[in-house]
């Protein structure tokens, strides 16, 4: 019986220290990093900062947080909620940054992911199941939005819309050459065919009116034979009464 109450005592002790690990671990994984503003507008100095979010109370005397090249900034003081802390200068880079919170017993609780930023803006970088870089919301609830993708489908679909317009006005420019070249040459072969009318008209004038050289000298011909038979004629008849007086003396 005292085995049994022995075994079932140490049974109680692992459940119990297994409760505390579970309850430990679940409070240390509420703290975590949620908003970092790694290039501020105006001066960086004084002005970069890191956020911090825990769901309950808690003292994070103790605890650190690292940068990407291995510099530690020490935590101190408890809170609940956010907790803004503003890091010494050049602790935070503009560029390929990443942050790790350690615990005072050097467990890493939370990190970010590798953010850069050459905005010189109002604009952080805020956890919303991942990091993205929005407006900041300093001690407040992160900017986060339920599709983060919104933005950039609007983005995609203006650009389809002005696409599809530039299409539109493309082939509409096309259609616009296409009939001033058709019209240009139904003109120009009217235009061509005006000339032709006009040049038959001309010839067929020309057939009317105008004659050959070999008809003018067959026609001068026939007008000097004419002359010379009504000469000859003359002659005749002048001198042919002159020989018949003389034959009666």
């Amino acid at each position: 019986m005292i085995k049994f109450l022995g075994i079932d005592n140490k049974i109680k002790y692992v459940l119990l220290m297994f409760f505390v690990i579970v309850i430990s671990s679940t409070f240390v994984s509420a703290v975590r990093i949620s908003e970092v503003e790694l290039n501020p507008a105006g001066t960086d100095s004084g002005n970069e900062w890191v956020e911090l979010y825990s769901s309950s109370e808690i003292d994070v005397s103790g605890w650190t947080l690292v940068n990407s090249k291995g510099k530690i900034f020490e935590l101190n003081g408890s809170f609940e909620g956010y907790k803004v802390v503003a890091t010494p200068y050049n602790f935070l880079t503009n560029d390929k940054q990443k942050l790790v919170l350690y615990d005072d017993s050097e467990k890493i609780v939370d990190e970010t992911e590798v953010m850069s930023d050459s905005a010189n803006d109002e604009r952080s970088w805020q956890f919303c199941d991942s990091w993205e870089f929005l407006d900041s919301t300093r001690e407040e609830k992160n900017n986060c939005v339920e599709v983060q993708e919104e933005p950039e489908t609007i983005e995609e679909e203006q650009e389809e819309k002005i696409q599809e317009e530039e299409k539109v006005i493309e082939n509409e420019q096309k259609e616009i050459i296409e009939n001033k070249i058709t019209r240009n040459a139904v003109s120009g072969v009217s235009e061509f065919i005006q000339e032709e009318v006009i040049e038959l008209k001309i010839e067929e004038k020309g057939i009317k009116t105008w004659k050959s050289k070999k008809e003018y000298i067959r026609e001068y011909a026939l007008i000097g034979f004419a002359l010379f038979c009504l000469l000859v004629l003359v002659y005749l008849v002048k001198y042919g009464r002159k020989d018949t007086g003389s034959d009666d003396f």
